[in-house]
């Protein structure tokens, strides 16, 4: 795994020349000590096997089509993906002799997913969309209470189910309830200010939805902030040459260094805190070096050293969430889901592949899908798509109808074939 390490600027603390009350000596230390920036990766919700393909459904509810038009465009954007809308869908269905209607059920779904090959899709419905300016706030003066500021707050929030569905089987694969935001505030000192765009505070609530809409299928990255020693305490195990060189992008030949002044032990004036610094240091540097589980022990051993030392404490956190996300990524790998699987089974005399629907289908899968508000396109195809066994007495529809089920997909219940 390649890491990114990214040199910060070294921050100083001025004091002023009549003297200032001098900060307490962790912030000193973090202010004084190079920082860099640090980037975690985080793997998807689901990783895609076999898939080219990804269609985006329209989805339902306020703010729903424009959503779904922007996911479909940052799809596009990653370049992975053939990217199917729903106008490239209805014309490939009228190719094929199927309406709209059955866009994703049965027979044409099956179809669908012999033309074009693995697809996932995209599907959900948005169930809040809101836009909300705050009243004229006010920024005071502690001590004689006149204005400082006159202040203008938008506000703007989306709450959206998004699911990734098995284009030809209907089946979920995963989910995510998304609740995304957007806020702006415009400042004036002379009076109140014009309150900032309602249509760029939207714009900011789009992003932040489709942003973590396509944590699903893509990676992400995340900064986080490590800061190493080089101060004059530990200067008995070189610690500021080896920094100098992780500066520079040379993290194997700092690690080299650092482990030559550890195994050295320092001289007869060094303390505990200083060797817990060096093996901090060391740690650091074996970490993004890719070397990280030999700089786990060390990071270890230094916050055991020095059990109060945030700067130590921070950096061993981050080192244990990067392996954690590491050991993720790899059980992602190992688990990776196949889609397509109805294309690539024997189709029936009635064209649905026997590979599909293995388990049986029952109510309380019919219950799940639509409390995760799945659409009934998708609910109906998994219907169609597999084996069933289905109670359709009148207090189990009933049951159905109570939980949100709709009058199609209570039909399509009553009508279901058991499975022999």
């Amino acid at each position: 795994m390649t890491r990114r390490f990214a040199s910060g600027v070294l921050t100083l603390l001025l004091l002023s020349a009549t003297g200032a009350i001098s900060p307490l000596k962790a912030q000193w230390a973090r202010l004084t000590n190079p920082h860099f920036n640090v980037h975690l990766t985080h793997p998807p919700a689901i990783a895609l096997k076999g898939v080219q393909k990804v269609a985006v459904m329209d989805f339902a509810g306020d703010c729903g089509d424009e959503f779904s038009q922007r996911l479909l465009q940052a799809v596009a954007r990653t370049e992975k993906f053939d990217v199917i809308d729903r106008s490239n869908l209805e014309a490939i269905l009228q190719e094929q002799g199927f309406q709209m209607t059955s866009a994703v059920t049965g027979q044409a779904a099956v179809k669908v997913g012999q033309l074009l090959g693995p697809a996932a899709m995209f599907a959900g419905k948005a169930t809040s969309c809101n836009v909300e300016e705050s009243p004229l706030l006010t920024d005071l003066n502690s001590v004689t209470g006149a204005v400082k500021a006159y202040i203008r707050k938008i506000t703007a929030t989306m709450n959206v189910s998004v699911s990734l569905v098995d284009f030809t089987t209907g089946r979920q694969h995963a989910g995510r309830f998304i609740e995304a935001r957007g806020q702006l505030q415009s400042e004036s000192r002379l009076g109140p200010p014009e309150p900032p765009s309602r249509q760029e505070v939207m714009n900011r609530m789009y992003l932040d939805a489709v942003r973590q809409a396509m944590r699903l299928i893509l990676p992400w990255d995340e900064t986080v902030e490590i800061v190493v020693y080089d101060d004059d305490d530990a200067q008995r195990f070189q610690l500021k040459p080896a920094v100098e060189q992780m500066k520079r992008g040379d993290l194997h030949g700092a690690a080299e260094g650092l482990q030559a002044a550890v195994d050295q032990g320092g001289g007869p004036k060094t303390t505990d805190k200083d060797r817990a610094k060096a093996y901090y240091d060391l740690g650091i540097a074996l970490m993004y070096s890719d070397q990280l589980n030999s700089a786990l022990p060390l990071l270890d051993k230094a916050a055991g050293i020095d059990p109060k030392n945030r700067i130590i404490a921070d950096g061993l956190t981050a080192a244990k969430r990067m392996h954690a996300l590491e050991e993720d990524q790899k059980r992602l790998e190992a688990n990776a889901v196949t889609f397509g699987a109805a294309s690539s089974g024997s189709p029936t005399s009635k064209g649905v592949s026997t590979s599909v629907g293995a388990d049986l289908m029952t109510n309380a899968d019919i219950v799940d899908l639509v409390r995760a508000r799945m659409p009934d396109a998708v609910i109906l195809a998994k219907i169609k798509a597999s084996k069933t066994k289905f109670d359709s007495s009148p207090k189990a529809l009933i049951a159905l109808k109570q939980v949100g089920a709709s009058d199609a997909v209570i039909l399509a219940v009553t009508q279901a074939a058991p499975a022999n």
